[in-house]
């Protein structure tokens, strides 16, 4: 009577779902993304790691002089056992940088400081906020080549990941087609049916042996590879969000400063006017009529100076500006 030979092959495959051991925990939502739009580095899952029963890689195959191959039937296939990448974010290209370059409150910012009222604000105070101004911009300056240089890295992440999927992958199909044929072999080699079948099933063995020693050299590989990339993306995830504290900050000052021009800007009593054009007598070219562009507590308005027959000249040059004063606004007339 031929003797059984009993061997369990397991291994891991493809089965649906990861355990929780596998899973990290959610991070908080990043303060920039939720009030700019921006998209930070998401840590949600880590690196797929493969982890192997105890004695998978351990036990020997013995082959009697006579006797049937028997292979128990692959153990269950669990999905946990091989690491998970932590995604990389979600690209942008250039995020930050251009978060930076083209932020709204800092383009307001310069439309105020370049606001033809300016000139007439208090000397001091103008001062104080061209000083403010170029505090500003030279903190603008200053952060965006640290904001280009994680943007680089954001895409050496992504790719980094990219690669990291595809493997994973091709790994989870090797799996299922080791698995497939370990189960093939079962179906014929439980029990050997006769002396020939046996004879290939102590070959098969032997291949499948030297299958399982490469693929599992293959995926510690791919596990020592996530290990590294989730502990660099951690780093690079504190990194990231510690300079969006950066941004905010900074991007806070802005919008102080531009509350303080807004309110050193207002001109509710005297207002301000552009000369548009002056008309002068084609005889002795004295000046007939003024043309401005008037803002008057906030609404801009087009007003011809009266008839200038003693030859006064305008308040000021064309294309000047003046603040309007009690005089000519009562004499203003809307230009019809």
């Amino acid at each position: 009577m031929l003797t059984a030979l009993i061997v369990a092959v397991s291994f891991v495959g493809s089965g649906a779902g990861f355990a929780a051991d596998g899973v990290a925990p959610l991070a908080k939502k990043d303060p920039l993304a939720q009030r700019a739009g921006l998209i930070q580095p998401e840590r949600v899952l880590g690196a797929r790691i493969f982890r192997f029963p105890a004695g998978l890689d351990t036990g020997e195959f013995k082959v009697p002089a006579k006797g049937v191959v028997v292979l128990k039937e692959v153990a269950p296939a669990t999905r946990d056992k091989k690491r998970k990448a932590k995604p990389a974010a979600k690209l942008i290209r250039g995020q930050l940088g251009a978060y930076i370059r083209n932020n709204p409150n800092w383009l307001r910012a310069v439309e105020l400081i370049n606001d033809p009222r300016f000139v007439y604000v208090d000397s001091v105070e103008q001062e104080m906020l061209k000083a403010e101004y170029a505090e500003r911009g030279s903190e603008r300056t200053t952060m965006l080549p640290k904001a280009d240089g994680l943007d680089a890295e954001d895409v050496t992440f992504a790719e980094w990941k990219r690669r990291l999927d595809i493997e994973s992958d091709r790994l989870d199909k090797e799996i299922a087609d080791y698995n497939n044929q370990v189960a093939y072999h079962n179906s014929i080699c439980n029990p050997a049916p006769d002396e020939e079948t046996y004879l290939w099933c102590i070959q098969n063995k032997r291949r499948l042996d030297a299958w399982k020693a490469v693929l599992l050299g293959e995926i510690d590989a791919y596990n020592r590879e996530a290990e590294r990339y989730n502990r660099e993306q951690a780093d690079f995830v504190d990194r990231w969000n510690a300079f969006v504290d950066v941004i905010l900050a900074w991007e806070a000052k802005v919008k102080e400063f531009i509350q303080k021009m807004e309110k050193a800007l207002i001109m509710p009593d005297v207002g301000w006017c552009k000369v548009l054009r002056i008309v002068r007598d084609p005889t002795d070219n004295h000046v007939i009529l003024c043309k401005f562009l008037c803002n008057i507590n906030g609404v801009l308005t087009p007003v011809d100076s009266p008839p200038q027959p003693t030859g006064k000249p305008c308040i000021a040059d064309e294309g000047g500006f003046f603040p309007i004063p009690p005089s000519l606004r009562a004499s203003c007339r809307e230009s019809r």
